[in-house]
């Protein structure tokens, strides 16, 4: 078995509908595992984590079902309404006590610290059926290596220092408040869902 941080698939003949899943050796010096084990507490929307459990073998093993990247959604000849709804999966404030996506995480005091593309799936009808703790046209984080529980809040937690990520930082940025409370504001003025395939990442807490 690989060293922590590996990552395996169990084996789906082409054409099945046999569910598939994701194997990943946790990494102990990290909070990955502890952060998966809270988000299967309440794991029904607004709540994106993606649906897990831990073996508690040695080394542990985080095992989920198999879902697609959101990059390989087809975005051209789609309304806006769908790429807004996918935005506000990921990153939105429904009112001030109730939030999804990356604002949930924060009102849990959980910073993922690498929210990217890459780290980001898109729950695809057919996949949905394979696992009922899936729910279909759902966006789910995944990778939680860097992300940390915070004993503060938003707006009261100091910056700091970033850990490493998929996507390059700002030059000379080595902390920064871990929240990012106004990157929500920063990605409607700023990015655009369909040109995600041309900019590949957004850098988010």
């Amino acid at each position: 078995m690989k060293p922590f941080g590996g990552i395996y698939y169990t084996a789906r003949p082409r054409g099945s509908t046999i569910p598939k899943y994701v194997v990943k050796v946790l990494d102990p010096a990290t909070e990955e595992g502890s952060i998966s084990e809270r988000l299967q507490v309440h794991p029904s929307s607004p709540n994106h984590g993606i649906p897990s459990e831990i073996i508690p073998s040695e080394p542990r093993l985080l095992v989920m079902p198999f879902v697609g990247y959101i990059d390989m959604l087809g975005h051209r000849n789609r309304p806006s309404s769908f790429h807004l709804d996918i935005f506000h999966q990921i990153i939105e404030v429904l009112t001030p006590t109730r939030a999804q996506g990356v604002e949930y995480l924060h009102k849990l005091q959980i910073a993922h610290l690498d929210i990217c593309i890459a780290n980001v799936l898109y729950a695809f009808p057919e996949e949905a059926e394979t696992d009922p703790r899936l729910v279909a046209n759902k966006a789910y984080f995944i990778d939680f290596r860097t992300s940390r529980q915070l004993a503060l809040g938003p707006g009261r937690q100091p910056p700091i220092l970033l850990p490493s990520s998929q996507v390059e930082k700002p030059e000379c940025v080595t902390t920064l408040d871990p929240y990012r409370q106004a990157h929500a504001a920063y990605l409607e003025d700023r990015c655009h869902y369909s040109s995600m395939k041309e900019h590949k990442y957004l850098w988010l807490s």
